[in-house]
């Protein structure tokens, strides 16, 4: 029987890896796709701002190609952060991650171009689609592993606890409490912390109201010397509250909670 279900839990953890991997694999391309599609919308913007530049402007070649494709970059960088890789990490940092990449870039791609314009006589149209296509080939590589590496999907889950691994993939934040979300956590902390106080305040009654009484007696006696039998004034009794905490959390108690929400709240705040 054990061999059985040690084989039963094997293959549902088989299947579950090979569907999280497949799921990786479809948003991996879907994210390909976005980017080539925004990549296609810039290269529109860079190919016109280059035709009115070289066509109508009668520019040079490279002072034309600089300008497209620097107004091609700030627009594929923004949709792309913002729509692709979905990043709400910090915005100045990416942007000096990406302008780390064209530093060489664009420099090489500007010699390059004009040589082939130039000394060798290209088609000015053939040298710069091949400069946009050679763009493509490394940008999104560049950006994907190392621009965006760390904060893929993090706009998602800026307000929630989920954390994101490299491939872009949500994980839920696992520990002793398991799935429970953040809001329970702090519910069922906020409960622990009153039944703490109301336990701890039943535990000073109790003798308040003996001294009371014995105060009461002590009166007693003054005014009613005559009286033998000694009447003293019932103290109340503690009133006793039962305040249990949710059934979500069982046996896991007060520390244990209180480090679980912090852990929570800082992963809450590494998303923003």
């Amino acid at each position: 029987m054990e061999n059985k279900n040690s084989k039963e839990i094997k293959v549902e953890k088989t299947d579950e890896g090979e569907q999280n991997l497949k799921k990786s694999k479809n948003a991996e391309v879907w994210r390909f796709i976005k980017f080539l599609l925004f990549s296609i919308s810039a290269g529109v913007i860079q190919f016109g701002s280059f035709t009115l530049m070289f066509e109508v402007f009668k520019w040079a070649w490279w002072p034309s190609y600089l300008v497209s494709v620097i107004l091609s970059v700030v627009w594929n960088f923004t949709f792309n952060r913002k729509f692709t890789f979905k990043s709400a990490n910090n915005v100045p940092k990416a942007m000096a991650l990406a302008l780390l990449f064209y530093v060489f870039f664009i420099p090489a791609s500007v010699y390059g171009g004009n040589y082939l314009k130039e000394d060798l006589y290209w088609n000015g149209f053939i040298v710069e689609a091949l400069m946009m296509i050679l763009n493509f080939l490394l940008e999104f590589p560049w950006q994907r592993f190392v621009v965006f590496r760390k904060s893929i999907n993090s706009a998602d889950n800026k307000n929630s606890t989920d954390s994101v691994n490299e491939n872009g993939e949500k994980e839920k934040f696992q520990g002793k409490l398991g799935q429970i979300n953040y809001d329970a956590i702090k519910s069922d902390l906020e409960c622990l912390e009153k039944s703490k106080k109301m336990q701890s305040s039943h535990q000073v009654m109790p003798k308040t109201s003996a001294n009371v009484g014995r105060t009461v007696t002590s009166i007693k006696e003054v005014q009613t010397p005559q009286e033998h039998t000694k009447v003293a004034a019932p103290a109340p009794a503690p009133v006793k509250t039962k305040t249990k905490p949710s059934k979500k959390l069982g046996q896991i108690n007060y520390d244990s909670i209180s480090k679980e929400l912090a852990e929570l709240e800082k992963l809450r705040r590494s998303g923003k």
